[in-house]
């Protein structure tokens, strides 16, 4: 895929869905760690509290399809994953953090 290909399927309605599925089910888990830093229970609040995505889910697709494997074939697991390994990075941009 294209970078206009990518920018497309981030931006696709059905995808998005999917996304939010993955985003939130991901913050879930988070708050069931112990000893988070507050940046990761603040964002997984927002999440949860704000379930129709409309500040978070076009960025979050836009890192998501930045994986050259994921694709409009991705299945819900790969794009889980995707954002699993990315929500630390996610709450660090959200609120400005720089280490």
């Amino acid at each position: 895929m294209d970078f206009k290909q990518r920018y497309e399927l981030a931006e696709n309605g059905d995808f998005q869905i999917k996304v939010k599925g993955a985003v939130t089910k991901t913050a879930i888990a988070k708050l069931n760690e112990d000893k988070l830093p507050k940046h990761l229970i603040n964002y997984s609040q927002l999440i949860i509290n704000k379930p129709n995505g409309n500040e978070w889910v076009s960025p979050i697709s836009h890192l998501v399809t930045s994986n050259v494997a994921i694709t409009e074939d991705s299945t819900d697991n790969d794009i889980e994953y995707t954002v699993a390994i990315n929500f630390e990075k996610l709450a660090k941009a959200y609120y400005y953090i720089v280490e």
